[in-house]
């Protein structure tokens, strides 16, 4: 697992965070929740609100760990209530744990918790934070775990998946973490589209690319050295995608995020609302 000293990515915990709600619309706007997040803007949509109380649920597991108590915090804000039993359940299990690997640990309780269903239609959302609470006080990065992933994850230890399975599933999952954690030398807006004008004939050439917008945070403003550079390109010859992005990665220095423009996420709002035309 990657650890850390002081801090790590905020972008970490936004993402993760985020994706605890199952039902989130992945087409709402990732900068007003962003902004939300950062407590820079009032919480109005369902996601945000959400958001937020996910957010103080992982705030008290941190501070207090996982006991009686804190649960029941956590299920205050969601308005939510369960028989003490079933809390009281994970408490014993728990104490019957060894923790001094806390990964095993942490994976034990995250399988106990899914095959009991101890928390009804918070379920998957107590399972992430009760996961990354242990792993945070451990100093270990928190695993952003997208709700596609945890469905799938769901589903396969409820038809037997080993406790070795699910650790290697969740360190999988945490390269995602690790990619968000990695800090780069910083580009600026203005290099990057110069970078691609310069190279525009290399590039409209050699991977059949018709038009290059840039988006994300390099548009919106959010950038910061642990970003990477969001393009929407179209182009003929799709299967050149990876090899596009490694030909940028080398141009910029900066990681490269590619989209397809008839990819269905370019109609999410933020793509739609912060987007350049560079060529």
């Amino acid at each position: 697992m990657m650890t850390f000293q002081d801090s790590y990515n905020p972008k970490i915990d936004f993402r993760f965070l985020a994706f605890t709600n199952m039902n989130i619309n992945q087409y709402e706007s990732t900068y007003n929740l962003r902004k939300v997040f950062n407590e820079e803007m009032e919480a109005i949509t369902k996601d945000q609100i959400d958001l937020i109380k996910s957010k103080q649920a992982f705030k008290i597991l941190k501070q207090e760990g996982i006991n009686n108590k804190s649960l029941k915090k956590c299920l205050m804000l969601f308005d939510t209530c369960i028989p003490n039993s079933r809390i009281q359940s994970l408490i014993n299990y728990s104490n019957e744990l060894d923790n001094q690997d806390y990964f095993d640990y942490a994976c034990k309780l995250f399988i106990y918790i899914i095959k009991k269903e101890l928390f009804y239609s918070l379920n998957n959302k107590m399972a992430i934070l009760i996961f990354n609470s242990i792993l945070y006080m451990n100093k270990a990065i928190p695993i952003i775990v997208y709700p596609h992933n945890m469905q799938s994850l769901t589903q396969l230890i409820n038809s037997g998946l080993s406790l070795e399975g699910v650790k290697e599933f969740m360190m999988k999952m945490s390269s995602i973490s690790v990619k968000y954690n990695t800090k780069h030398e910083m580009v600026s807006r203005d290099e990057i589209i110069s970078i691609l004008l310069k190279n525009k004939t290399d590039i409209e050439r050699e991977f059949t690319v018709n038009h290059v917008t840039l988006t994300g945070s390099y548009v919106n403003g959010l950038y910061t050295e642990y970003s990477d550079v969001d393009l929407i390109i179209e182009m003929k010859d799709k299967d050149k995608k990876k090899e596009l992005e490694n030909y940028l990665i080398n141009l910029f220095k900066v990681p490269v995020d590619i989209v397809l423009s008839d990819d269905d996420f370019t109609n999410a709002e933020d793509l739609r609302r912060f987007r350049i035309g560079v060529f």
